[in-house]
């Protein structure tokens, strides 16, 4: 991800499993999920390797960098998705930012079920993996 953000016109949400164990809040540039992506997934598969720093959850880009426990911060407010990523996040997403923002152009009542999931993934795992949440997200 080479620049600050991008405009949030497609979404998707929910389990990725039948066991109902990798919970994924996705947001894309276009509504059909095309254009740039961003993917925050909590997978308690991932609790077990704990020793190589993946019991949190995990953000991912369009070009499927990855990157675990690495927000520092997110905020939610007036349609706005805030994420401040560590200096490894950034790296490791080559991010030109720590700072991503990111404009949810999609209905209030969809802005508010995005939120919840994002409650949901960045709490999950490590607790020092978690972010501070601010805005709609605290």
């Amino acid at each position: 991800m080479t620049s600050t953000g991008f405009v949030v016109r497609g979404h998707g949400m929910g389990f990725e499993d039948e066991e109902q164990t990798m919970f994924t809040v996705g947001v894309a540039e276009l509504p059909d999920g095309g254009g740039r992506q961003l993917l925050v997934t909590a997978s308690e598969d991932d609790l077990e390797d704990a020793d190589l720093d993946m019991d949190s959850y995990c953000v991912v880009d369009d070009e499927h960098r990855c990157s675990y426990g690495g927000v520092r911060r997110a905020e939610l407010t007036g349609g706005v998705l805030v994420l401040e990523f560590t200096e490894k996040a950034v790296a490791e997403l080559e991010l030109t930012e720590p700072v991503l923002a990111l404009k949810i152009d999609l209905e209030p009542d969809v802005v508010a079920e995005l939120a919840g999931g994002y409650r949901r993934v960045f709490t999950f795992g490590r607790e020092s993996f978690r972010p501070e949440l601010a805005g709609d997200l605290a």
